[in-house]
């Protein structure tokens, strides 16, 4: 089933539903929880089965904040967290963890924040978070694991072996954000891995676990009392606080690359060219954030989108891939992609550059304020599995109800910004 068909049948589902059914679900609800070891959680009821989901961030710790002489540590501290615990080897750790029911942990550490999130069997928790807990307070690993650990980082993208798209986001990303971190390598960089210490590591847990950095999720059919009862096995023994590095929070002063096209050599291109058109937007509220959602879905869907329809009637040849927003502490990124026949790259370009020009004065509010009823009903539809819980916060907590005509327009005025927009291309070998 393609992705028109599948919103076709969503919006169906969500017209129906209220009819057949009674009331329409609430919008997920986020519980803010007190804990009596001072720790913010939040609760998000779910009465599926007898799995609970743990979501463990310290904000800021991601390695998009690493220090520059140190840029990829939180990459490395994620691989030795919970390799080992206590006096276990890493297969006896391994072992253990199945033992007690826990499915992870898994640490996400190449964003804004440090994420650790695991699952747990509510019948065998207290057992399980026991074991856990020491991670969070003191990694354990020698010298020999560290030097293991750092063998695999940083992970450098090869010219040949990656495919287009990651190529293509990556110098991205450069050009948006060059000489911050936002714009470096995700996993670090050579020099600073190389540098790093076993009291590096130490440092960087003592600096950034606190209980004043740390925000937990937890998510199943748990009572507020289960989740104080269990942040206080898990974090009673965090510091209050924490220090922090520094921070480049001043994103404004470093501007993006004045190289508006770059293009990127790469063999087997043959006769397609890969293109990655890229805006960075500063300083969106929340509001604006959601009005994006609401831009990108109405004008860059692959099916139905109007950019993608207009490429049709245009007879422009191509592969549309999909568009994606980063929404990131300091600054958004909004990109798309799409694969051209490379006799109609200049067509493409004309076209790419009328509609950049365009779009902020003609647009179809009509059909924004659909997309906005979209966003609107799916985040009240409720969820059923763990497995959509990022995703169903993500849009949960943004205000797509509070968008007006207003905030479209001034959020389009900064979408399509020329002086933030970026392009590169991707072609075949020495091809100018």
């Amino acid at each position: 089933m393609n992705r028109k068909a599948i919103i076709f049948l969503l919006l169906i589902i969500l017209v129906l539903t209220p009819v057949f059914f009674g009331k329409k679900k609430t919008s997920i609800k986020i519980t803010e929880v007190s804990t009596s070891c001072g720790v913010k959680a939040k609760q998000i009821k779910l009465k599926s089965n007898n799995v609970a989901n743990i979501k463990c961030r310290f904000k800021n710790a991601g390695v998009l904040h690493n220090s520059l002489d140190k840029h990829g540590i939180s990459a490395i501290v994620g691989e030795l967290l919970c390799r080992k615990v206590g006096r276990l080897s890493p297969e006896e750790t391994k072992e253990e963890l199945m033992k007690l029911g826990i499915d992870g942990p898994d640490t996400y550490t190449t964003g804004d924040h440090f994420i650790i999130s695991f699952r747990v069997l509510k019948s065998r928790a207290p057992e399980a978070l026991h074991f856990l807990a020491p991670v969070f307070i003191q990694p354990e690993f020698t010298k020999s694991d560290l030097e293991f650990i750092k063998e695999k980082y940083p992970i450098m993208s090869d010219q040949e072996t990656t495919p287009p798209r990651g190529l293509l986001l990556e110098k991205l990303l450069n050009l948006l954000y060059p000489n911050h971190n936002y714009g470096m390598n995700i996993t670090g960089t050579a020099q600073a891995i190389l540098s790093i210490t076993e009291s590096d590591v130490r440092d960087f847990v003592r600096k950034h676990f606190g209980k004043d950095n740390l925000e937990v999720f937890f998510t199943g059919d748990l009572s507020l009392s289960e989740v104080d009862a269990w942040s206080k096995i898990l974090f009673a023994q965090l510091p209050k606080s924490c220090g922090k590095e520094s921070l480049q929070d001043d994103i404004a002063k470093f501007h993006p690359s004045k190289e508006r096209d770059f293009t990127i050599q790469k063999l087997n291109m043959k006769d397609i060219v890969g293109v990655i058109c890229g805006v960075r937007l500063d300083g969106l509220t929340a509001r604006e954030l959601a009005a994006v959602y609401i831009l990108a879905e109405t004008l860059f869907n692959t099916e139905i989108g109007d950019f993608n329809e207009e490429l049709r009637v245009q007879k422009i040849t191509h592969s549309i891939n999909d568009y994606e927003i980063l929404p990131r502490q300091l600054s958004t990124v909004f990109y798309f992609w799409v694969n051209l026949w490379k006799n109609d790259l200049a067509k493409f370009q004309k076209y790419l550059n009328e509609k950049i020009s365009q779009y902020p004065s003609r647009l179809n509010l009509k059909k924004l304020m659909r997309t906005r009823q979209f966003f609107i009903e799916s985040t009240r539809c409720g969820f059923a599995e763990i497995e959509n819980l990022d995703k169903k916060i993500k849009f949960g907590e943004l205000p797509f109800e509070e968008v007006d005509g207003d905030t479209i327009a001034a959020t389009a005025k900064k979408l399509f910004d020329p002086s933030m927009i970026q392009i590169v291309y991707i072609r075949e070998g020495n091809e100018k």
